[in-house]
């Protein structure tokens, strides 16, 4: 299951934009453009990284910022046009880890997230058989040609068995 990021952006076009970024790097961006909503969706679907701007319609970025850092360490990351050092050292003393300037580049976006969002755990292999001996072989799928010869089905076709009629 991919890792959710919640994206808390006012700005329709930016947040479109990153949630597009965000899918592309596999990941499940959620979106809001509301401080309260973002508090709220935060402590209903517990994401891994939290993207958040500091000017929103209701409530400030710093105010949201220290509501889910009372409620859990989760990365957070400022996204805002902000240059303003007061903001900017209200919203680290709130609990930010780190601040990407608007506007930024994807790679800029991409670079953030990837050094913020918390490695997963390394899968378990998965065992197919406890002793050799006793496991089936695998066989390569066959196709049928239109003259009924059986032969070896084309790698990633996912093919079992083709009648002549199709």
């Amino acid at each position: 299951m991919p890792a959710e990021v919640l994206v808390v952006e006012d700005d329709r076009a930016i947040a479109e934009m990153i949630g597009i970024v965000l899918a592309g790097q596999s990941l499940r961006p959620c979106v809001t453009g509301s401080g309260e909503r973002a508090i709220t969706e935060f402590m209903r679907s517990r994401p891994r990284l939290v993207l958040l701007d500091l000017v929103l319609p209701d409530i400030d970025g710093v105010a949201v910022c220290k509501a889910i850092r009372a409620l859990a360490p989760t990365p957070i990351v400022v996204v805002s046009a902000s240059r303003d050092p007061e903001m900017i050292a209200a919203v680290m003393a709130a609990g930010a880890d780190d601040y990407l300037l608007k506007p930024f580049t994807i790679r800029q976006l991409v670079k953030y997230v990837d050094a913020h969002l918390p490695a997963t755990s390394v899968p378990t292999p998965i065992s197919l058989a406890e002793n050799l001996a006793e496991a089936a072989p695998v066989r390569s799928p066959q196709v049928m040609t239109p003259n009924r010869d059986s032969v070896p089905a084309p790698v990633g076709t996912g093919a079992l068995q083709r009648s002549p009629n199709m």
